[in-house]
């Protein structure tokens, strides 16, 4: 039987020196020196931070399936997998394209498998089936439902 890591193993393995935290050019944990090295994401509230969490779960999550791979925004065939919430339901969607700061996947089963992670990590935090991504997508705020 395959064990699925804790959050805390995937997050301490991912952020070895490797990963910054970027999405799609958004910096997390940073600043963007285009912009003067002014903070990238501004934090107004405990919903904004309480989401940025999730997000970041959801990330460390797509950098353990991913592996090394990187999503190259500028070839147009390479095909990217991402989340998106819809109709009730959270969906699976590709592009060639960027996903306005959507976290991207190599393959469909990457994305599920993912998925299966972040559900086994959701029901660990005492949160309903898929509660960590529905946070991450920002269907659902804050904590425990």
């Amino acid at each position: 039987m395959n064990t699925v890591p804790t959050m805390q193993e995937v997050a301490e393995h991912v952020h070895a020196d490797h990963y910054k935290g970027t999405i799609n050019g958004i910096i997390l944990a940073g600043v963007i020196p285009e912009y003067g090295g002014q903070p990238s994401i501004w934090m107004n509230t405990k919903a904004d931070t309480e989401w940025l969490k999730w997000v970041g779960v959801l990330a460390n999550a797509a950098r353990e399936v991913n592996g090394e791979w990187e999503p190259n925004w500028e070839d147009t065939t390479q095909t990217k997998y991402y989340f998106h919430y819809s109709q009730n339901n959270i969906r699976w969607c590709w592009t060639h394209h960027s996903t306005a700061g959507a976290i991207v996947f190599k393959s469909l089963e990457h994305a599920n498998a993912a998925r299966e992670m972040l559900n086994e990590w959701s029901k660990q935090q005492g949160l309903e089936e898929d509660g960590i991504l529905l946070r991450a997508l920002g269907v659902v705020k804050g904590g425990r439902k």
